[in-house]
């Protein structure tokens, strides 16, 4: 049995070790910053997530309590794949996307749309199948990447120039695969977004032609499943305020948000810096959002739904984060804080 001797050191040391548990859970409570809550974005290697590359590079989610980690994809749709399989926790994506995540009742929701663009989409058509003019396009075979925005895209560009949807052949291309295609004829033009477009118009040359319209104005929008953002709306805050802050720095400086978004990306510098100004970045969840998706899924439910019903597209739309943050910054009709 110990002696009452080597009892007492054993005793001030375990009143000690409560002591320190005791200070330390009251150092806690008194204002010890807690652990960054880890994330993990979906972000589609485009130009229209500028705000995501600056709120990362500039810490500005750091700032906010977040621990990001960037999974980059090569298009919208596919971060949408990696949010629905459950290996992201938000994503970019375009409206159109959202629109078919809708109509496939994929339970996804907008938490804020980060920019927009009217001049994002071209067709890049070869001059050697005699395409000079948008109107040449008819009776042609065009690439695109089905279920995208580049895919309403060609739908509205067509029917802006009076061009029937029979009168041209539709193929589905990776935006990858595109070079491809047209280097050896595969089709007579393509319909996509920057930077492909940039890159198929630097590796032809005058072997192409480009037309472009402002017949759609995209937004592209970071997103979440309906169930994670409704469980974890402080989340949603802390993302929304670091892309805030990110949106204030690329109107402050516009260089370096053009060097932080190429280097992310591996554009070409100069490529960047010339279709720049066609990108507002603006956080925000407005009626262009709505609107978007109501008249694209009237195009949908035609081209790949058979007329089926489309469902109440606000329902995809989550505000209260954003209203929470910044209520100017909400205009969609009928928000508020319980969406």
């Amino acid at each position: 049995m110990a002696s009452k001797r080597n009892r007492i050191p054993i005793l001030v040391l375990l009143l000690a070790a409560v002591v320190g548990i005791c200070a330390a859970g009251i150092y806690s409570c008194q204002g010890r910053p807690p652990g960054k809550t880890k994330i993990v974005m979906g972000v589609s290697c485009d130009p229209s997530s500028a705000p995501i590359f600056v709120a990362h590079e500039k810490g500005f989610f750091t700032q906010e309590g977040l621990d990001v980690t960037l999974s980059m994809h090569t298009t919208g749709k596919a971060a949408l794949g990696s949010l629905r399989e459950g290996k992201v926790d938000f994503a970019t994506i375009a409206d159109t996307v959202l629109m078919f995540a809708a109509m496939d009742n994929a339970h996804v929701t907008a938490i804020a749309t980060i920019s927009d663009s009217n001049s994002h989409h071209k067709i890049v058509a070869l001059r050697s199948r005699g395409i000079k003019e948008a109107r040449d396009l008819a009776g042609k075979k065009i690439g695109v990447t089905a279920g995208t925005s580049g895919d309403f895209f060609l739908y509205s560009f067509l029917l802006f120039k009076d061009i029937p949807d029979g009168r041209v052949q539709i193929m589905n291309l990776a935006p990858q695969e595109m070079y491809q295609a047209l280097a050896t004829g595969k089709v007579d033009a393509v319909a996509t977004w920057y930077p492909t477009v940039g890159s198929l118009m630097t590796r032809l040359g005058d072997r192409t032609v480009q037309f472009g319209d402002n017949s759609y104005s995209m937004t592209w929008n970071i997103v979440g499943m309906q169930e994670y953002v409704q469980k974890n709306p402080e989340t949603v805050k802390k993302v929304i305020r670091g892309l805030m802050k990110a949106q204030d720095y690329i109107i402050d400086h516009p260089a370096e948000s053009i060097a932080v978004t190429a280097s992310r990306n591996r554009f070409d510098l100069a490529l960047l810096k010339s279709q720049w100004r066609n990108y507002n970045f603006n956080v925000r969840l407005g009626e262009a959002l709505l609107v978007n998706l109501e008249d694209q899924a009237r195009w949908a439910s035609k081209a790949y739904y058979r007329g089926a019903d489309f469902p109440d597209f606000k329902a995809c739309i989550y505000t209260k984060g954003l209203l929470d943050v910044e209520s100017s910054a909400v205009s969609v009709r009928g928000s508020n804080r319980h969406q």
